[in-house]
C-alpha cells in the first residue's frame, strides 16, 4: 500500500474516532452530558471527549506535527467549565489539523523517535498507534456511558 493510502486511513480511523465521541453528546442536556456511571474511576462524557481530544492533540499535532501544545490534563477532566458546544467547536477546529498533520507525514517523520511525556522514547509509528489505541478505548467508553445515560433517562434501576 502507497504511503499515502496508509496515512489517510490513520488520518480517516483515528478522525472517525474521535467523531464518533464527540457525537456522544448529541441530545442530552447538561445534566446527562456531566453524569457519572456509578463506579470508581468513571468518567462524564464530557470529560472523556474534551480527554480525548487533548490527548491526541498532543500525540498528532505537538509529537509528530512539532507544535507547540499546550496541555492541562486536571482541567481535561474537570467539567465545571466544559459544554458540549465548545467540544464540538474543538473538534471542528482540530479534525483538519489532525487530517493534514498526519497525511504528510514522511517515511522519516514515521520511523523517527520522539520523546513521549509518559511513555518514554517511541517512533512517530508508535505514536500514531498510541493515538489510534487511546482514542478507541475512549469511543468505547463514551459509546458505553452514553447507553448508560440513555437507560437511567428510560427510568432502569441502579442507575439513578
Amino acid at each position: 500500500m502507497p504511503r499515502s493510502q496508509e496515512t489517510a486511513a490513520l488520518a480517516g480511523f483515528l478522525c472517525r474516532s474521535l467523531g464518533r465521541i464527540v457525537c456522544c453528546l448529541d441530545g442530552l442536556d447538561l445534566e446527562e452530558q456531566r453524569w457519572r456511571p456509578p463506579a470508581p474511576g468513571t468518567n462524564n462524557l464530557l470529560a472523556i471527549a474534551a480527554h480525548a481530544l487533548a490527548n491526541t492533540e498532543e500525540n498528532v499535532l505537538g509529537l509528530l506535527g512539532g507544535l507547540a501544545v499546550k496541555r492541562d490534563y486536571t482541567a481535561e477532566f474537570d467539567d465545571r467549565e466544559q459544554t458540549a458546544a465548545a467540544i464540538r467547536q474543538q473538534w471542528v477546529k482540530l479534525e483538519p489539523r489532525l487530517a493534514q498533520t498526519i497525511r504528510e507525514l514522511s517515511d522519516s517523520a514515521l520511523a523517527a523517535e520522539v520523546s513521549h511525556p509518559r511513555r518514554g522514547r517511541l517512533s512517530g509509528f508508535e505514536v500514531m498507534i498510541v493515538a489510534l489505541r487511546h482514542a478507541a478505548e475512549h469511543l468505547g467508553q463514551a459509546e458505553l456511558t452514553r447507553e448508560l445515560v440513555l437507560a437511567r433517562r428510560a427510568g432502569v434501576p441502579h442507575l439513578r
